[in-house]
């Protein structure tokens, strides 16, 4: 069964110098999608928008 949870860090967190920084004119939006900073690029909704249709469904 999967738990849904997240973890949640900090930009600070993460380096602001060497090969890839992170920088302050970064679109961190953007580079958060993109995987940049270890998000997950493709979420998967359809196991809660089941749960969703199901309850509605039930009533």
């Amino acid at each position: 069964m999967k738990s849904n949870l997240s973890e949640h860090y900090s930009l600070s967190d993460f380096k602001i110098s060497g090969s890839n920084p992170v920088r302050t004119t970064d679109d961190y939006l953007k580079h958060y999608f993109l995987g940049r900073y270890g998000a997950i690029k493709n979420i998967d909704f359809s196991d809660l928008v089941e749960e969703i249709m199901n309850h509605y469904t039930e009533t």
